[in-house]
């Protein structure tokens, strides 16, 4: 079963407004969020995840730079001992309804295909890969975790917070983030074992999880002894409806003949129902009776 440590993590420190330095997943990011992130605070988390370069060093050598400086000026701050992090992000879905999906952050198993407990579900293109090794050989650290969906039952009550956040954010769709460190060794214990307890399955993270993989590799055919590069930082969620929203898949179709009946020719394998064209709301109220939205 997958194994799942309290890790000695890098924060930014207490002063530091969490909105300003904030940022989503690099691979969401285009060229003019980017922008936009970058200006908003010289010590933007895009900065390192998505660098660029700069006369005389390429971008990871930059993102290195930047980690190194940022370390030494305090902007950034090691924890004083190894630590999980309890994660709630709360959100109002398309409907209207308030959701949020609550999880703890450690350093979960690299564990290669068909072996172990981690399982993806997903294929990764070389070139994505590419970029994400260069960064972490550059920097020799995760700069955000991969999403793990447990199968542990329990989770859910196991990470529910106590006190005020350590940081919190909310981002430009109004979803709000908010950490919490967790070092109480009886806690720790716990969620270790229960995560422990099931497989975990990687939701989203596929590049930086075979980016890790690769990293991994490669330090074993260089003789490493077992350390840090066995594990990968991780956001571990309990696979459960009150915790996961998956949104329906939307595909069109075109170049069909106008006589065919596609509905008709998809009936044994599809349920049907008629919307009218323009009226969304008719289209989530059906897809939430149907439990897809």
């Amino acid at each position: 079963m997958p194994r799942f440590e309290p890790f000695t993590g890098l924060r930014y420190r207490a002063d530091i407004d969490g909105d300003a330095v904030a940022a989503p997943p690099y691979d969401v990011i285009d060229e003019l969020q980017r922008k936009a992130l970058a200006a908003r605070s010289p010590y933007n988390s895009v900065h390192l995840e998505l660098p660029v370069d700069e006369p005389g060093a390429d971008r990871y050598q930059v993102a290195a730079r930047l980690l190194a400086e940022w370390l030494d000026a305090g902007i950034l701050v090691a924890d004083d001992a190894p630590s999980f992090c309890l994660y709630r992000m709360g959100f109002t879905d398309e409907l209207g309804r308030a959701r949020q999906t609550s999880g703890v952050i450690g350093a979960l198993e690299l564990a290669e295909p068909g072996q172990g407990d981690v399982l993806p579900h997903e294929h990764t293109t070389p070139k994505a890969k590419s970029d994400r090794m260069a960064l972490l050989e550059a920097t020799g650290v995760n700069l955000s975790p991969v999403w793990g969906l447990s199968l542990a039952a329990g989770l859910t009550g196991l990470v529910e917070p106590t006190g005020p956040p350590l940081t919190r954010c909310t981002d430009e769709t109004g979803t709000h983030h908010r950490l919490w460190r967790v070092s109480a060794p009886g806690t720790v214990e716990a969620i270790s074992a229960l995560v422990g307890s099931a497989p975990v399955v990687i939701a989203d993270g596929h590049h930086r999880y075979e980016t890790a993989l690769a990293f991994r590799r490669q330090r074993i055919a260089d003789g490493a002894a077992p350390g840090p590069h066995d594990l990968i930082m991780a956001l571990v969620v309990e696979l459960t409806e009150s915790e996961v929203s998956v949104r329906a898949i939307h595909r069109l179709l075109d170049g069909l003949d106008p006589s065919f009946d596609l509905v008709s020719a998809w009936s044994s394998l599809f349920e049907a129902d008629p919307v009218e064209p323009d009226d969304l709301q008719e289209l989530l109220a059906t897809l939430a009776g149907k439990k897809s939205a």
